[in-house]
């Protein structure tokens, strides 16, 4: 049995073949730690059944609206890869290039590499509202009540 139908997931192979069941076309060398964050929402180090529901829910086509307040902790968790409470530049550029590299885009052409450093930059200039050079997860929040397609970028 799955580790997941036993009631949690810990980081390694086990995660990693139940990642890609959720999205087959993640390639073998792609990076998964940015979903195993994105679905350990209260950073223990596992992901329970109900947290892995739940990241099924919020990525999948849905009739019902996304409420876009769940989505951006599930995405500000991804990325906060120290699990600090903050996403730093590199932070986002790295979890980018995950993504990008997991949706089979070559991460090497500069065209990709242009579109992430662009995406940081604008999130950065539209969300830190303090100008330290990282986000919150209250400022990605506040932010996105004033713009909600900033939900686009990040």
């Amino acid at each position: 049995l799955s580790p997941v139908c036993l009631g949690s997931l810990s980081s390694g192979p086990w995660l990693s073949l139940s990642l890609r069941a959720v999205d087959p076309d993640i390639p073998p060398d792609a990076s998964t730690d940015h979903l195993f964050r994105a679905m350990d929402r209260n950073r223990d180090g596992h992901v329970t059944f109900k947290e892995y529901l739940l990241f099924q829910a919020i990525g999948a086509p849905s009739l019902t609206p996304i409420d876009p307040h769940d989505l951006i902790e599930i995405a500000f968790l991804m990325y906060d890869q120290d699990g600090d409470g903050y996403v730093t530049k590199d932070e986002m550029l790295e979890c980018l290039l995950n993504v990008f590299r997991a949706r089979g885009l070559d991460t090497d052409s500069p065209e990709v590499k242009e579109t992430i450093q662009m995406r940081v930059e604008n999130l950065l200039k539209l969300a830190d509202q303090n100008h330290d050079g990282r986000i919150t997860l209250a400022e990605i929040q506040e932010a996105t009540k004033k713009d909600p397609s900033i939900v686009n970028l990040f």
